[in-house]
């Protein structure tokens, strides 16, 4: 290493390194492609980052042991993720991995499992790539054409940052809405914003979906303990709590009244027939529906629409676990707004709800406000539902 430049070349394809394997490994797991990390392909510059630091370790203590040294990279590469989180939730206020689940995690930012990865990352570095990394280093240096095409990495890094930062700007914005404003003018700012979101962040990093439901969530109950105007709020709450619909008093009369000819249909009430995680779909439809209608009315917004479109938004008719859908999560969307055509004669506002409702997983992103909300009651009512599941799970292998 002659110099700064080789220390940045040295980096940059670290990064690359990284995103391909990091994407790659993901995208195993989920069973289809993911592009990895803030900036997307082909950069993670937290893996440059951290062969920066394992190539300074071996620098400075070469002749040490090589335990010594991969201890001392567990270290600062575990820093530098640590940091790296920090500094995203201090300027974004986004955070977007969150280990706390996972066993001695240090304010779910850094965790004993992927310490243990970083140590694994420098052993392979350090015994298996450093030589060949060190050599294509000085190739890139030395050889005008690899010289040239860094140059083209260089302007792309460059411009993937620039366009990343705002990027989460905007995302930053919409938390921030989220959180106070989510109002008829605060649910349009979200719209306009939202057009200039890149989903793939979102898929990236599902920390940052499941975040912005809790500060949605936490603004509907931070309502629903307002000493006047709660009542809709505390509705809503308890039929997500609970995972299944009311029928109390006039209020629930009056929503049931709003779906009755959907709820007459006898392909809707087949949707009792199918499960969706731990109930029928039709119920949990019916949830989705009932606590959106509440939270529109709430909020100024459409209530029948959302209640309609809700009921609907998963009107796909097939039980995905018994019959093979690979791409469920992304398609279903569209199927079940295919199958409502056939049956009902919908407005411009009940299809944006359906066909919707998955975003970011799905392509398509909300026209209208009532689309928003019943998105986000849909995950709030889906998370409960999984960790119910759960539950039940634990409870019968307690058993």
């Amino acid at each position: 290493m002659k110099g700064i430049l080789d220390w940045f070349v040295l980096f940059l394809v670290c990064s690359v390194l990284g995103w391909m394997l990091e994407s790659t490994y993901r995208s195993i797991l989920a069973k289809k492609p993911i592009d990895s990390g803030v900036l997307g392909g082909p950069f993670i510059p937290i893996y440059g980052f951290g062969a920066l630091l394992v190539e300074m370790v071996d620098t400075l203590f070469r002749y040490h042991h090589l335990g010594w040294k991969l201890a001392l990279c567990i270290l600062l590469c575990t820093l530098l993720e640590f940091l790296v989180s920090v500094f995203y939730e201090t300027v974004f206020h986004l955070r977007l991995w969150d280990y706390s689940k996972m066993v001695l995690n240090i304010q779910g930012r850094v965790c004993l499992l992927y310490s243990l990865f970083w140590g694994l990352l420098g052993l392979v570095y350090l015994e298996i790539l450093q030589t060949q990394l060190l050599w294509l280093v000085g190739r890139i240096r030395d050889v005008p054409i690899l010289g040239v095409i860094f140059i083209g990495f260089t302007v792309m890094f460059a411009i993937k940052v620039i366009s990343s930062f705002f990027e989460l700007g905007t995302l930053k914005a919409m938390k921030a809405t989220l959180s106070n404003q989510f109002d008829g003018s605060g649910i349009e700012h979200i719209l306009r914003l939202g057009f200039h979101v890149n989903r793939r962040i979102l898929v990236a990093f599902p920390n940052l979906i499941k975040s912005f439901v809790n500060v949605f969530l936490h603004e509907v109950n931070r309502r629903a303990n307002l000493p006047a105007g709660f009542f809709p709020f505390r509705k809503a709450v308890s039929i997500l709590f609970h995972g299944s619909p009311v029928y109390n008093d006039w209020e629930d009369w009056l929503f049931f009244l709003s779906i009755e000819d959907l709820l007459a249909n006898k392909a809707v009430q087949s949707m009792s027939n199918y499960r969706h995680h731990n109930g029928s779909t039709l119920e949990h439809a019916l949830s989705i529906s009932q606590a959106s209608w509440y939270l529109a009315g709430a909020f100024g917004l459409e209530k029948d629409a959302c209640a309609r479109g809700a009921l609907l938004h998963d009107f796909f008719l097939y039980d995905w676990r018994d019959e093979k859908h690979p791409h469920h999560a992304t398609m279903h969307a569209g199927i079940a707004l295919k199958n409502a055509h056939r049956y009902f004669n919908l407005d411009e506002m009940e299809k944006d709800i359906i066909l919707t409702h998955m975003w970011p997983l799905s392509d398509s992103f909300f026209k209208y406000r009532e689309s928003v909300l019943v998105s986000l009651v849909d995950k709030i009512g889906s998370t409960r539902d999984i960790f119910s599941m759960i539950s039940g799970i634990n409870e019968e292998i307690a058993k």
